[in-house]
């Protein structure tokens, strides 16, 4: 008996500190002992005038940005509508404009991507989370209008995140989680599962075409179409797939490490990868909790280079008290925008040159 006793005691004891070890690995790996060496570039400066600027997007052609605001406290409680903005960056300095649209139902939108059809028509996807459902609002832009084209859901589509269009009815979309609630969910984040997903809508119906990524984030499409990079923010790094433009279907190609809490991706104009991300995702899961807490934000550039390798740069960095919770970085000729994930304001940045390789 003394032994059996005994024996049990060792067999816990091993267990405890293997779960402690297991903790601090954790904690490291979520980089809340990283030390952050504040790196900005010139000329920033904060916009006011949103509520939040979780996602942004710039329309290449015009100089015009896209952003995806909410109070994302309300998410948790009361309905309050969210917004999409414009901002002109050859008009600058301006205010961000609320776009004007008669919107029928609950609009608390996320990702959003801009997608111009051949007739030169603009079209903006926004995953939208209703009470009864996630759901991706199709909208045509009309000068300062938002006109309502149609909304589509389905059974694939829950836990959605960001998204990419590939088409006037099809595109890519991110779930951050396979389960929709309860302990199962909270697991997958504390545990770091590799679950969430990436679904293809190919305009008639959805199909899960990427898995096992640890949170899957920000999503978009490299400029030629033929390749599609995922954040998977839990792992801190980049999946990078080969896409088949006519089935949809992906093929992983590598997954690249940026050592940070990756979350939204834009393209730059020389098809380089912009990245905010979270260098410290357990602060930021206080600063989620309390916005008036802060939480560091970092800005990533990912360059492709000609013989096959890349680069990754860290292009800004701040403890928060400029931007908290840094959710985006959009590049457009000497312009950076970096949106956050619940301040009320974005940074606006002038970099001293064009982006090069």
């Amino acid at each position: 008996m003394m032994r059996f006793r005994t024996g049990v005691l060792l067999t816990l004891m091993l267990f405890m500190v293997g779960l402690g070890i297991y903790a601090l690995m954790t904690v490291r790996d979520l980089g809340e002992f990283r030390e952050i060496t504040p790196k900005e570039p010139p000329n920033c400066q904060p916009v006011l005038g949103v509520n939040s600027s979780e996602d942004i997007t710039i329309d290449p052609e015009t100089g015009i940005a896209y952003i995806s605001g909410a109070d994302r406290q309300g998410f948790r409680g009361e309905f309050l509508p969210g917004e999409i903005y414009s901002y002109p960056l050859l008009s600058t300095p301006v205010q961000p404009t609320v776009l004007a649209t008669e919107i029928e139902f609950e609009f608390r939108p996320h990702g959003l991507s801009l997608y111009r059809c051949p007739d030169g028509t603009r079209l903006l996807f926004v995953v939208n989370h209703r009470s009864e459902g996630d759901y991706v609002e199709i909208f045509e832009l009309q000068d300062t209008d938002l006109v309502h084209r149609e909304s589509i859901t389905g059974d694939l589509l829950f836990s959605a995140n960001d998204i990419v269009a590939v088409g006037e009815r099809q595109f890519y979309a991110t779930r951050d989680h396979r389960y929709r609630a309860g302990w199962a969910r909270q697991l997958e984040e504390y545990l770091r599962l590799g679950t969430s997903s990436v679904i293809y809508f190919d305009g008639s119906e959805f199909a899960i075409v990427a898995e096992d990524i640890a949170y899957a984030n920000g999503i978009n499409l490299g400029r030629d179409a033929k390749r599609l990079y995922v954040a998977a923010t839990l792992t801190g790094s980049v999946h990078v797939f080969d896409r088949d433009p006519t089935t949809g279907n992906l093929d992983p190609k590598e997954e690249i490490a940026l050592g940070t809490g990756a979350d939204n991706i834009e393209m730059g104009p020389d098809g380089d990868l912009w990245i905010a991300a979270h260098p410290k995702l357990l602060t930021f899961v206080d600063y989620s909790l309390d916005p008036s807490l802060l939480s560091p934000s970092q800005v990533i550039r990912l360059t492709f280079l000609d013989d096959g390798e890349h680069r990754v740069d860290t292009v800004y960095m701040s403890e928060g008290e400029y931007l908290s919770g840094s959710s985006v970085a959009a590049r457009w000729g000497n312009y950076l925008l970096i949106g956050s994930v619940f301040d009320q304001r974005f940074l606006l940045c002038r970099m001293e040159t064009t982006p090069t390789k």
